[in-house]
């Protein structure tokens, strides 16, 4: 499985990011009375939005591994490994299908770059 390259920053910035709980919960109607609630999976994924500061040399290194197919992620369409920046062990990540990467703030020497990610359940 790809890895998210050790080349880019590690740690998103604090502000611009956030994450969301998956819905893990399923209701169902009852004949009489209130319906029931009940666990959908055992393993909960989470919703992600990270945005991190790069240079222009990481810019080019992250185009470089969205679009590659042997050590990238094919743009976008491969999940990938990465120490995940809040619990600080090794999960998988998928960008989310549909959101590319997002530009923004670009000067002379730096950019940021948004990602939305889903984080597999361990």
């Amino acid at each position: 499985m790809p890895t998210w390259p050790a080349t880019l920053p590690q740690k998103p910035l604090v502000n611009g990011s956030s994450t969301e709980d998956e819905s893990n919960t399923i209701a169902s109607q009852a004949d009489v009375g209130i319906g029931q609630s009940r666990r959908r999976y055992t393993g909960q994924g989470q919703f992600a939005t990270y945005t991190f500061r790069m240079t222009d040399a990481q810019v080019v290194i992250f185009d470089d591994w969205f679009h590659g197919g042997v050590t990238g992620i094919a743009g976008g369409s491969l999940p990938f490994d990465w120490e995940d920046p809040l619990l600080n062990v090794t999960r998988s990540f998928a960008i989310m299908p549909g959101v590319r990467p997002r530009k923004s703030g670009i000067r002379a020497g730096r950019a940021n770059l948004t990602l939305q990610l889903y984080r597999f359940p361990a």
